[in-house]
Formats: C-alpha cells, structure tokens, sequence
C-alpha cells in the first residue's frame, strides 16, 4: 500500500492538474486538510491582461501552452472593464488565477457568488423620477434591463446588483440594492480560498 503522503505528492505534484486536486480533497479527510494548506501557500501572483491578446504563456508559471484557459472577469463598479488571466492545466495555476480574481473583486468592494441570487436577468430597474418644469413625469419610475447576477457589489452594506438597459440607441447603468429588485433571500458568496 502506498502511503498517504506520497499519494498526495504524486496528485499535487506529478499529476499536478485540476482534476488531481479535485480528487486529493474528495479522498478522505486528512488530504483535504493538507490540501487546504497547499491550497493556502499559492500566492495571487499572476495577473489578467485587459486586452484580447491571445497568449501562450500562463499566466501565474510562465511556462509555454498550447492549450491555456481563460477565465475573464470584470474588475470595475460598472461592469465594463473586463480582465483576462490565462492559465494552464496545473491546479496552482488556475488556484493563482482564481485568488487573483478574488483579490480584484475585494479590491472593487465586489462580492463573487456561488450561485446566482436570481435565475432571471431581466428586471424592471426602478428610476429617478424625471419631472418637467410644470413637474409632470417625462420618465417611467422603472425601466426593463438586463441585470448582473453572479456577483454583486457590497456598497454602504447594501449588496447591489450591476443593471444596464437601453434608450433609444444610448446604453445606461447603474447599481441597485437587489431588495430595490424584489431579491429577499440570502446569496452564498465564494469561501474556497478563506
């Protein structure tokens, strides 16, 4: 029999791939204890472009791949900023890459969830209210869009959801507290890495 120590280098090491990782923490519980604490030594070094360059190189070793995957995500308030982090098959690699995006999330006061708080996207988005000189209404109090929900920001410690919709040719957005939306439930945010 092959002891347990050695079983985990060969998974973490030799193997070395994200699927090696998956495993070692489904064995028993001592591995998913020290896989935590290898987990827990990767350090969010690499980090997401903002262009579209297609690279080669991952991103967190730098070594050479034919086949990277990307994981792109946005790192402004808004939603339009978006970053690209490349990423080999190594399961540091794609743990560095994941804690970066975790790091640029804190960083933006943005909240990653594990599951989206809601299955639908289109909402009425509520409104200033816009009033003429005479203070008749010229704009409706909501509006429909589309709105972000697999992550939302945490401002004034309110979780806010990303809404943008269209007027005529002109796109709008702006954050609104997911209660604004009719949201009363409680959202499962990402705790992977803590």
């Amino acid at each position: 029999m092959v002891p347990e120590n050695i079983l985990l280098n060969i998974l973490l090491d030799y193997a070395g791939d994200l699927r090696s990782w998956l495993s070692a923490r489904c064995l028993n519980h001592h591995f998913l204890s020290e896989v935590r604490i290898e987990t827990k030594k990767v350090l969010a070094t690499s980090h997401g472009s903002y262009g579209i360059i297609n690279y080669s190189r991952c991103g967190s070793c730098n070594e050479t791949h034919d086949d990277l995957s990307v994981l792109n995500y946005h790192t402004n308030m808004c939603g339009h900023k978006s970053c690209i982090a490349y990423y080999c098959s190594k399961w540091r690699c794609k743990v560095d890459s994941l804690k970066c995006m975790l790091e640029h999330a804190e960083d933006t006061n943005k909240v990653i969830l594990m599951e989206r708080w809601s299955k639908e996207n289109i909402f009425q988005i509520p409104r200033s209210a816009k009033r003429d000189i005479n203070g008749v209404l010229i704009s409706p109090l909501f509006t429909e869009g589309t709105v972000e929900t697999r992550w939302v920001h945490k401002l004034d410690n309110r979780l806010c959801a990303y809404c943008e919709w269209m007027s005529g040719s002109e796109s709008f957005y702006k954050c609104v507290d997911i209660k604004d939306l009719g949201f009363a439930g409680a959202v499962k945010t990402v705790t992977i890495f803590k």
